[in-house]
């Protein structure tokens, strides 16, 4: 998304931090500069699976946005988001209009995942 021009200067603006998943070490510096904005108070969302699946299923968890909370010393706060294949499928440049639903999930099972 940061490949869109308008797009990429909105989020920029917003402070948020691109993170190129095919350079290991571009990637750990973004982590840095997220950290950096987090210091500042600014809080952050992260999907922490990288990347959507092209079937919509959930994807094996990155280390990276963990690491980043132990070190800044931040809460994490598991919420999902459900309904965003249909919105914005993988690979599509357009997106549709659609419903998602999003919620905290149920805290007796992310204990069981902890």
């Amino acid at each position: 998304m940061f490949r869109i021009p308008v797009l990429a200067t909105a989020m920029r603006l917003g402070q948020l931090v691109p993170v190129d998943r095919t350079d290991r070490d571009s990637a750990i510096n973004s982590l840095k500069k997220a950290q950096e904005v987090l210091a500042s108070g600014v809080n952050m969302t992260v999907f922490p699976e990288g990347t959507r699946s092209t079937t919509g299923e959930l994807l094996p968890f990155k280390k990276g946005p963990f690491y980043m909370a132990l070190e800044s010393g931040v809460s994490i706060v598991p919420m999902t988001i459900l309904g965003t294949k249909a919105i914005w499928p993988k690979g599509e440049v357009r997106y549709y209009s659609w419903n998602c639903d999003g919620g905290f999930p149920r805290t007796d099972r992310f204990q069981e995942v902890c």
